[in-house]
């Protein structure tokens, strides 16, 4: 059966599930970002301060941003096979 909007809003624990499945997706994407951030930051400033301050500004950056842009491909069908 193809899915349509209408097929989604039926299955509201489903819409829910894909929710949290981009939430976890986007912290685990943030933990393996964040450690090459640090690296790469560290071996050109030999400075953990800034190394720390910048990782965690560009990762909680990135997050935010890689949510929107998850949810935003989640409304759209281009690309899916619903076979």
């Amino acid at each position: 059966m193809p899915h349509t909007k209408y097929h989604f809003k039926k299955q509201k624990n489903h819409f829910q599930l894909q929710k949290k499945r981009s939430i976890v997706k986007s912290i685990t994407f943030t933990l393996i970002g964040a450690g090459l951030d640090f690296v790469a930051v560290y071996v050109f400033t030999k400075n953990l301060e800034i190394s720390l301050g910048a990782t965690i500004l560009s990762n909680f950056l990135a997050t935010v941003a890689y949510y929107f842009h998850e949810r935003i491909w989640n409304k759209t069908q281009w690309g899916r096979d619903f076979k």
